[in-house]
């Protein structure tokens, strides 16, 4: 194989290992490539289809604002103002894929139309922290490290180095 396939390969056999629920079933696992508008694939049988856009972002920011008049727009798909936010993978802390892929297929009617389905979830940002324990556990270990020693430390010394200063300190470190 070429050193690109066997870079995709090495690529989506490590996200096999976080994300195993993903790569279990065939049926459910997504294609490498998509056709359409939407990603989306299935057997005939069970058609399943992710969202052709997402729109990332933080408590009070309008992201669901924003998907509301983006969804005023005939191409976009209009979904339950619920599933919006409801579906959204990256912030859940415990996400399974099956459980994702059955709140999307709602929507999978409106991809067959030729509609783009989006996501529109205010807590993403708040929530990657979840998703980054599983790449990044030495940095998470370390990080709590920190966190337990500044916390840890009398209310004089906490009283001379706020927390926050503390844990600045300690960063370097990492």
């Amino acid at each position: 194989p070429s050193a690109a396939a066997a870079e995709r390969l090495r690529v989506l056999r490590g996200a096999a290992r976080v994300y195993t629920d993903v790569f279990r079933s065939p049926d459910s696992s997504p294609p490498e490539h998509f056709e359409g508008r939407n990603p989306c694939w299935g057997d005939g049988k069970a058609q399943h289809c992710l969202p052709a856009f997402y729109l990332l972002g933080v408590y009070q920011a309008g992201v669901l604002d924003l998907y509301s008049r983006l969804e005023a727009h005939p191409s976009v798909a209009k979904l339950a103002r619920s599933s919006r936010v409801a579906h959204s993978f990256y912030s859940q802390v415990h996400p399974t894929w099956s459980e994702y892929l059955r709140a999307l297929a709602p929507a999978v009617g409106e991809a067959s139309a030729g509609r783009l389905i989006g996501e529109a979830s205010p807590v993403t940002f708040h929530f990657v922290w979840v998703h980054q324990e599983k790449f990044n556990t030495a940095y998470v270990e370390a990080m709590g490290g920190f966190w337990r020693e500044c916390n840890g430390r009398s209310a004089a010394a906490k009283l001379a180095l706020p927390h926050r200063e503390c844990m600045r300190r300690r960063m370097p470190e990492a």
